[in-house]
This record gives C-alpha cells, structure tokens and sequence, in this order.
C-alpha cells in the first residue's frame, strides 16, 4: 500500500491537534507495517512544521516518530503563510509539483491512497 496523508488542518484550535495527531497516528500504523508513506502540510498546515520543532509541543514526540517521512511544505502555502523559512530550516521541502502546490493528480497516478486531515 502506498498512503498520502495531506494535513490542512491549522495550528490553532485543539480540533486542529486532534486532527494532526490522528494524522500521524495513520501514518505511524502505515510505518509499522512497513509500507510506503509521505505526510505533506498544504494550505494553514504549513504551520506545523514550525510548530512541531518545539520539544514542548503536545505533539512533539508523535512527531518525532513520523517525522523521517514528513515530505514538506506546499510552496506557495508556505509561502502565503510566512513559513516557507521554518520549513526549510527544519530540512523539509518546499514542495512544488504543480504551480507551486503538491500534484494530488500524481499522487493518484502513482497509486497512493490520499487522506487529508
């Protein structure tokens, strides 16, 4: 199985951690069975990567766990967002497969299953 999982949810609420930790949850299951997995932030998402570089974060140690197959950022929500800097500076890819966004159409292509949180 190859498995996507898209995270749009914001930083802000504590909808938005419940949603993120079920994202990671998903993709930790999908590690543990050793099968293909890429986590990708898109849109008010972005946030999180500088977020979650804080060891004090709620969801720091679930990070920790997922965060070899965190792919990156959307450029162009990273970038609207003003985080485009801590993505990079966490050594993730501001990612630009289509007109600055992540291609969900390659993702289908290539087979993976697409979750978005």
């Amino acid at each position: 199985m190859k498995l996507a999982v898209l995270i749009f949810a914001d930083t802000r609420s504590q909808e938005d951690i419940g949603r993120v930790s079920n994202a990671f949850l998903i993709a930790e299951e999908a590690i543990s069975n050793k099968e293909e997995v890429f986590i990708a932030f898109q849109g008010a998402g972005s946030r999180w990567i500088g977020e979650l570089q804080n060891p004090e974060h709620l969801l720091y140690k679930q990070y920790l766990e997922v965060k070899d197959v965190i792919r990156g950022a959307c450029l162009e929500c990273a970038t609207a967002f003003k985080v485009a800097d801590q993505v990079t500076a966490a050594g993730y890819e501001l990612i630009d497969d289509y007109r600055g966004h992540t291609s969900v159409h390659q993702m289908m292509k290539d087979g993976y299953t697409i979750l978005t949180f």
